[in-house]
């Protein structure tokens, strides 16, 4: 379950603190926030290992598709 779904984890947990301006601020290192991909893949011997690959923030195509940040849960 993603935690921008749950009722338990009402804050955000992301690499800027998106109510406020983003410039001046440091990104958080990938294993201090959860604004990540899981990646998960299973070797020959039947481990599995899971990594991260951060968010992909903007479209491919800014003039057709403009990028919306995220933005504080309000429920």
């Amino acid at each position: 379950m993603l935690s921008s779904c749950r009722e338990d984890f009402k804050d955000r947990l992301d690499e800027f603190d998106y109510s406020k301006p983003i410039k001046g601020q440091k990104k958080k290192p990938m294993k201090e926030h959860w604004r990540k991909h899981t990646l998960s893949t299973q070797g020959a011997d039947g481990q599995v290992k899971l990594d991260y690959r951060p968010v992909i923030d903007h479209t491919l195509d800014e003039k057709d598709c403009a990028w919306v940040p995220p933005a504080i849960r309000s429920y």
